[in-house]
């Protein structure tokens, strides 16, 4: 019997909510930096947005890697 590898608990359900808020957060930052011609600092944002992104969807991720792995 396979078992899972990553259990899907409140706590691990809460860590996801507080990803994505982040990655919103960034992201809004991000822009207002990069209209406002901080383009160093907009881009930096907007990369730690995307990591924060991949963050809240781990388990997705991973559920796609080990399908594709067979």
């Amino acid at each position: 019997m396979k078992r899972k590898s990553h259990e899907r608990t409140v706590g691990t359900m809460i860590s996801t909510v507080c990803y994505f808020v982040l990655a919103a957060f960034f992201a809004l930052q991000a822009s207002d930096y990069l209209q406002s011609g901080y383009g160093m600092r907009g881009w930096g944002l907007m990369m730690c947005a995307l990591a924060c992104f991949a963050g809240g969807l781990r388990y997705v991720i991973h559920d796609l890697i080990e399908k594709l792995r067979g």
